[in-house]
């Protein structure tokens, strides 16, 4: 998820001038950012599908998400990134398979790594991506795992409604949005959906959690929903 005011071009990232550099504070440009970014993931074998890029406060922000090929239909790796010439905050990665980066400061994934605007930030940067990269090749392995299992484990109705209730009983979702889960269940949105099994009563409740309006939120909920369903599966 990538939150701003309008999307930008690379173009329009890399016009932004970057400042000069104080005896504490050493700004890096938006664009080597990025390039290095995409580097790494290069040389870590990832293919980028898809880039997105907003700038803030007058370009003194960037924020960006790439959209990373994967090994499955299913869902994608995704690199959020944040850099900023204003202080506001340090150079942040985040990896995963959902991210947050969003203009008020929201950054979360499952992995995380920042790093102060402070001399030597391009060197240590790209140690620090490499060994984040290798932490999100190992994610993305748990990650199929978990959702074979997920697309393995048969479930009836009458447990999909237990596995709700105790949902709701955690605060994973609202009991007002039980019974629109409930008809997601009934009547998937998406072909891939049908099958009775813990990946379709997993998606029909992210489906829900989705219309939340505090994008943390569902954030911290799906990871809740994914301990739930780890210990539903037989």
């Amino acid at each position: 998820m990538l939150y701003g005011s309008k999307r930008n071009t690379y173009e329009e990232v890399a016009s932004i001038p970057t400042p000069a550099a104080t005896k504490t504070f050493l700004p890096i440009s938006h664009h080597s950012f990025i390039n290095q970014i995409a580097t790494v993931t290069a040389r870590q074998g990832y293919e980028i599908q898809d880039r997105d890029y907003v700038l803030d406060n007058d370009g003194a922000r960037m924020f960006g998400v790439f959209k990373l090929k994967g090994n499955r239909a299913d869902y994608s790796p995704l690199v959020g990134f944040r850099n900023t010439h204003d202080k506001s905050f340090s150079a942040g990665v985040c990896l995963g398979s959902q991210v947050m980066v969003c203009s008020n400061l929201s950054f979360g994934s499952d992995i995380v790594v920042f790093r102060k605007h402070t001399p030597n930030i391009q060197r240590d940067m790209y140690d620090i991506l490499l060994n984040a990269m290798g932490q999100l090749t190992n994610k993305i392995h748990q990650q199929d795992d978990r959702y074979d299992r997920y697309k393995n484990n048969y479930l009836n109705t009458q447990f999909y409604h237990h596995m709700l209730v105790t949902a709701a009983k955690r605060k994973i979702i609202s009991s007002s949005k039980i019974m629109k889960a409930a008809a997601l269940w009934d009547k998937p949105e998406h072909p891939e959906f049908t099958a009775r099994n813990m990946w379709s009563a997993f998606n029909t409740v992210t489906s829900v959690l989705k219309e939340h309006p505090n994008m943390l939120t569902i954030n911290e909920s799906t990871q809740r929903l994914h301990e739930h369903c780890d210990a539903l599966v037989v």
